[in-house]
């Protein structure tokens, strides 16, 4: 199972992850994805994120209250 995406990251091999700058330059992780095998991805040279993260067209792409998509492709194909 892939990890919440809320609670506290101990690395960040293997995320996508959004953050947001207050004025004052403070960064905050807002949120994040990170694969349930990113171990395993990232010892066998699978690297997630290695199509670097695509924020989808919100009037085209949206789920409900999600209105923001972003995508991410690794090495092993998986999107």
């Amino acid at each position: 199972m892939p990890a919440s995406g809320r609670e506290p990251l101990s690395t960040l091999d293997e995320v996508a992850a959004s953050f947001t700058v207050s004025p004052a330059g403070k960064i905050t992780l807002n949120d994040y994805f990170e694969p349930r095998e990113y171990i395993s991805m990232d010892a066998g040279d699978s690297d997630l994120g290695s199509s670097g993260v695509a924020l989808l067209d919100s009037s085209a792409f949206s789920a409900g209250l999600i209105t923001r998509i972003a995508v991410v492709v690794g090495k092993n194909a998986k999107v």
